[in-house]
């Protein structure tokens, strides 16, 4: 990634008038002569050949000196560049007639580094003093305010008199910069230059800090970015145009498993859309409050991949549609994000699943109700019937028992339906199984890919997704069954706005020891099996999430759910998704092919 040099811009100003030589064009910078009563103690301009009579000295008097701002270095800055008057010292007026071109009676010497003339607009009659220029030029060093310019022209005193070439002097005053936006420190910390592609359920995006000219944070909406460039001075000024672009930068991507540094290799593959697409080339400056301060702004917007997790981006602005080497800044990188969401439930470990839908009878006889299973249940129990909606009703067991194969809890008469896969708990017994601990799931997706050993896949989560809460016990599930499905699918609160979002649910017993289904979002961890099955079974349910989770981007096929042993991008231990990898030793990570895989999908998942 390229940096610009940080730097000062310069704004000309008109400073303290002095003691100024007429001069011939070899005259240099000297101490003036001390016995000289118009020499102040400062150094003034001799003729360099010695033994030449000085000229007659042109006393300007004194120019009020426009206020300078406090210095503030802000990188990467550029030159701002503003038209001045150009105005002769007291006494004197602008004589251009003797000159076939009446802009050779006036030039600028010593000027700043880099510094170039832009435009004049010579006066137009003797008493005219509407003449001006444009200088632009660059301050390297803060520590420097001010910048003295040498001006010559042919000049005629007031009220008659000689003439002739006349030096005179600016102070040129660092007082302006050109800024732009995003950069770092705009963004939340540790989530310097994320760009979400799809956001849901009203969660923040990361750019915190009032860039915007509408004083709002720089992303506002999906896929898009407010590029904001402040021409900063004293008095703000609209109008001036500034210059954007945009580029698909080296380096393209700071994870690890991609070596190269070449340009413009995002993955989006939509040429158009390949380095991002600015809303205009151009834009002038308008006066507007921006997080309390009041600014002269230009803005565009920069819409990045629909899909492309990893894809980076660097936006350039500058004061000239070249762009030239120095005088052209940069927002930090910005990087496409994946943003997914959890709806995380876990199920009671006592109780039981209503079995088959029970509707209120006409009688007041007891009932029967049919569940899955009725171990966790005596006489005189207090049990409470509840749905994802919330509580049906509260009642007593009298007892239990099995029929056609079937058990049931029998009730004293029900007046409130349940309906199959409503839940049973007992009243008073909250406990529930774990819930999954993600705390992998930044090693393996890529919590913060810079900087980190772990790449990952450029994608972030969120749990602020409201649930059903505690699910029903059901006694053994059976993975990729319709039952299965239909069970958890009742339970899955968000399975009509499931965009991006996947139900990680923990369960008891079951036929294995987790699960997902990529159709209905679900991920689904069997802790009782764990439990039963590894050693540090805790380590393996985190572990094995981020497998499950993995399905919902991977596709079958290779090594997936195999026992072929292909190394994950770093070489630390084997694929996640491969069955070869150790799921006790902390190392979670994807292949290569299966990070690009996890990058690359629709972005939001339906």
């Amino acid at each position: 990634m390229r940096t610009a040099l940080p730097y000062l811009a310069l704004v000309l100003v008109a400073g303290v008038g002095g003691t100024v030589w007429s001069l011939n064009p070899s005259a240099l910078w000297a101490d003036g002569d001390p016995s000289d009563p118009h020499v102040s103690e400062k150094p003034g301009i001799t003729v360099s050949n010695e033994g030449e009579e000085k000229a007659e000295k042109i006393d300007p008097g004194v120019v009020e000196e426009t206020k300078v701002a406090d210095y503030v270095e802000i990188e990467p800055t550029t030159t701002l560049i503003q038209s001045l008057p150009y105005n002769p010292p007291i006494g004197w007026a602008f004589n251009p007639f003797p000159q076939a071109n009446p802009w050779d009676y006036v030039d600028i010497h010593n000027k700043p580094p880099d510094a170039i003339q832009k435009e004049v607009v010579p006066p137009t009659s003797l008493n005219d003093t509407a003449g001006r220029v444009q200088i632009e030029g660059l301050f390297y060093n803060a520590s420097v305010p001010d910048w003295p310019l040498r001006c010559e022209g042919n000049l005629k005193r007031l009220g008659g008199g000689g003439g002739g070439p006349q030096e005179w002097y600016w102070a040129a005053k660092a007082r302006g910069q050109l800024e732009i936006h995003p950069q770092e420190v705009d963004f939340e910390p540790g989530k310097a230059g994320r760009v979400i592609i799809s956001n849901k359920w009203g969660t923040p995006y990361w750019t915190v800090v009032k860039t915007a000219k509408n004083d709002q944070p720089a992303q506002q909406a999906d896929r898009t970015v407010k590029i904001t460039a402040y021409v900063r001075s004293d008095t703000p000024t609209a109008g001036i145009t500034v210059y954007f672009r945009v580029m698909d930068p080296d380096p393209d991507d700071p994870s690890s498993y991609e070596p190269d540094a070449d340009k413009g290799d995002n993955r989006d593959g939509v040429l158009s859309n390949k380095a991002g697409v600015l809303s205009a080339a151009s834009a002038t400056t308008e006066v507007v409050t921006i997080n309390g301060q009041v600014r002269a702004a230009a803005e565009v917007e920069l819409t990045i991949t629909n899909r492309h997790a990893g894809d980076n981006y660097i936006v350039e602005a500058s004061l000239e549609n070249t762009f030239p080497e120095g005088k052209t800044m940069q927002t930090c990188l910005l990087t496409a994000w994946k943003r997914i969401y959890f709806e995380r439930d876990r199920m009671y470990k006592k109780g039981a699943t209503v079995a088959v839908t029970f509707v209120p009878d006409q009688d007041e006889e007891p009932d029967k109700i049919w569940v899955d299973c009725n171990d966790d249940f005596n006489q005189d129990d207090v049990v409470v019937f509840f749905r994802p909606g919330g509580l049906i009703c509260e009642t007593t067991v009298l007892l239990t028992g099995s029929e056609y194969g079937l058990p049931y809890i029998k009730v004293p008469d029900m007046t409130a339906a349940v309906s199959q896969y409503d839940g049973v708990k007992l009243k008073g017994n909250d406990d529930t199984y774990d819930d999954v601990d993600l705390r992998y799931f930044g090693q393996c997706y890529g919590d913060d890919p810079r900087g980190d050993e772990h790449a990952g896949c450029f994608v972030e989560y969120s749990t602020p997704v409201n649930g059903s809460g505690p699910i029903p016990k059901y006694s053994e599930l059976i993975g990729h069954t319709v039952e299965c499905r239909n069970f958890l699918n009742n339970w899955f609160h968000n399975r009509f706005f499931k965009e991006n979002c996947f139900y990680l649910v923990s369960v008891g017993q079951a036929d294995r020891t987790a699960w997902a289904e990529q159709d209905y979002h679900f991920c689904v961890c069997s802790i009782e099996k764990m439990m039963s099955t590894f050693v540090d079974w805790e380590i393996a349910r985190d572990e094995i999430a981020c497998h499950e989770i993995g399905h919902q981007f991977v596709a079958s096929g290779g090594h997936v759910d195999t026992n072929d042993p292909v190394w994950n991008h770093d070489h630390s231990d084997y694929c996640i998704m491969s069955y070869a990898q150790d799921p006790e030793n902390e190392i979670v990570e994807f292949c290569t092919d299966h990070c690009y895989e996890v990058r690359d999908d629709v972005d939001p998942r339906q």
